[in-house]
């Protein structure tokens, strides 16, 4: 195999949180990719360490003031 996946591809994949033709699109192209694929499969779970380590909680309420919309956080705690 000779192509990879592109970064975008990949943070696409590991940030799809709706079931939209599009994304189901993504996800079965790039489920069907790293199973080929090692390299991209290492990248794939690379990507996903990092985001299980980014504090999103704490993201979300600092977008959330700079929108002023601190009210909706502080309601719904994530």
């Amino acid at each position: 195999m000779n192509e990879h996946l592109t970064d975008q591809d990949i943070i696409a994949f590991v940030e799809a949180s709706d079931m939209s033709p599009e994304t189901m699109e993504l996800l079965s192209r790039v489920t069907t990719h790293m199973v080929r694929c090692e390299k991209c499969l290492e990248r794939v779970k690379a990507v996903q360490r990092l985001y299980g380590q980014l504090p999103m909680k704490e993201k979300e309420k600092e977008f959330a003031k700079e929108k002023g919309k601190a009210k909706l956080t502080e309601t719904y705690e994530l």
